[in-house]
């Protein structure tokens, strides 16, 4: 009872959209719709009623849409070939500047045969929408390879890029369309075409985590599997890392990427893998050499940024890599202080627990403690206290600034400090 009870205001609400949606349809507009989902007699009669119908254009969810348009969107081919035989002006856009041609390569399926008529029928080839995107554009972003054979047969330009800097082949690129990127580079298609950017299909490919794709563009020997983007200075690797991509990040690295590398502003694949919050990205990269202390241009290295992100996953990810240089030491002994500063207790504790120098200082001489303190973390400050170390610098500190209770616990931990150690 409850679940009809509840579709009825439902059912209601639907109709009455729909009824809204009509109402503000021109009713020869209506009349078409109707007719198209009917037979080829209902569209064959309205066509010759009057010659109204090559002026009427739609309004609301087809806006500036014509008849020959809308026939390509929903109609079959015999519909197709009534509105034809009319000669339409098939070079006429809709308000998002689409073309016939547009709305049929947009149509769920391949319509070769739709396509054919269209095509024979003088429909624009390389006439763009209002983000330049052209028919080859569309039928590179579909499934199979019927429409790009007779757009390009019929003089379709193959690098016409869009809006976005994309030509066909870096659309089939990135939709993961392999049969299409082999189809246009046989057709004539450049894969080393960039993008302003500096994009090519390549990084497309690897954006998009199509590793099977790579496979096929590295065929090419002209290829340079290390090329960057022009903004961030970032290779495949970094662009896979990114989006998680786990099968393209292990291509890429054994195809020679240097896990290692990195962009304008020094950040490793691992930097990324660690910003973007991929787990398995950072214990894919750890696994084939990446080091979690590498700095980026401020000095950052990934083992600070997981504690900057707070997240206790990747950090215990990161802190399996032993440290192997002084430099490795330091950054682990920053993470610990950053933690103590952010005031997340449970990193503190792991940082700890890997033996961590807790009462080291840094370059201005702050502990993990004064840190804590001073951001109001009495929890983590009070831990720390209780770490076995020297502690005289932190009671110093609380003593000239006023910080009596932490003083107390101080003293309280560390009977046998001496402040004369202080240097």
């Amino acid at each position: 009872m409850c679940e009809n009870t509840l579709s009825i205001p439902h059912a209601e609400t639907v109709k009455s959209n729909q009824n809204e949606i009509l109402s503000k349809i021109h009713i020869d507009w209506q009349n078409w719709l109707v007719a198209l989902r009917q037979n080829s007699n209902a569209v064959k009669e309205l066509v010759s009623k009057s010659e109204d119908w090559r002026d009427l254009r739609g309004s609301g969810p087809f806006a500036g849409m014509t008849v020959v348009m809308l026939t390509t969107k929903m109609g079959s081919i015999e519909q197709l070939e009534i509105i034809l035989a009319r000669k339409p002006d098939l070079s006429t856009q809709d308000e998002l500047g689409k073309t016939a041609l547009h709305h049929l390569l947009e149509r769920k399926g391949i319509f070769t045969g739709h396509l054919k008529k269209l095509l024979e029928a003088g429909a624009p080839i390389n006439q763009g929408d209002v983000i330049s995107n052209n028919p080859l554009h569309l039928a590179a972003a579909k499934e199979g390879v019927e429409s790009l054979e007779l757009l390009i047969q019929y003089g379709a330009n193959l690098e016409a890029m869009n809006l976005s800097g994309k030509t066909p082949l870096m659309v089939a690129a990135t939709n993961g369309r392999k049969a299409n990127v082999e189809f246009l580079i046989s057709s004539g298609a450049d894969p080393l075409v960039e993008s302003a950017s500096g994009y090519n299909a390549w990084m497309f490919a690897a954006r998009g985590g199509h590793e099977k794709i790579l496979e096929l563009l590295i065929q090419n020997s002209a290829y340079q599997i290390e090329h960057t983007e022009k903004m961030h200075l970032r290779n495949a690797l970094h662009l896979a890392t990114i989006e998680g991509h786990l099968e393209t990040i292990k291509f890429l690295i054994s195809s020679g990427l240097n896990v290692n590398q990195g962009d304008n502003l020094e950040l490793t694949p691992l930097h990324l893998a660690v910003s973007s919050k991929k787990p398995e990205s950072v214990d894919l990269l750890l696994n084939n050499g990446a080091s979690a202390y590498l700095q980026d241009n401020t000095g950052i290295t990934p083992l600070e940024l997981a504690v900057m992100s707070g997240d206790l996953q990747i950090l215990k990810l990161l802190l399996k890599q032993p440290p192997d240089a002084p430099l490795a030491t330091s950054a682990r002994e920053n993470a610990l202080r950053e933690a103590a500063f952010q005031g997340n207790f449970n990193l503190v504790q792991e940082l700890v627990q890997q033996n961590i120098a807790p009462h080291t200082k840094n370059i201005n001489g702050q502990t993990a403690w004064i840190m804590a303190v001073s951001a109001g973390n009495n929890e983590i400050a009070d831990y720390l206290a209780s770490q076995p170390g020297p502690q005289a610098l932190n009671v110093i500190f609380a003593a000239e600034f006023g910080f009596n209770e932490r003083l107390s616990v101080l003293l309280k931990e560390n009977v046998g400090v001496n402040i004369s150690d202080v240097r």
